[in-house]
């Protein structure tokens, strides 16, 4: 799903589990699968944390 005008919020499958993925400055939507590139971040909103992945490229 969109976030704001320029950001993409994805639910991606990683380790059999799901992750929350968010790629800054992409709005375009991807494929339901596709190779990510990704650093890990912590998501940090109304006091608390969250393992995300940070999308830096897909291909």
């Amino acid at each position: 799903r969109l976030v704001g005008e320029k950001h993409l919020k994805l639910r991606v499958r990683h380790g059999g589990q799901l992750r929350d993925a968010i790629w800054f400055g992409h709005s375009e939507p991807v494929a339901e699968r596709v190779r990510l590139a990704y650093r890990l971040s912590i998501d940090e909103f109304q006091g608390q944390q969250r393992l995300q992945m940070v999308v830096e490229a897909a291909g």
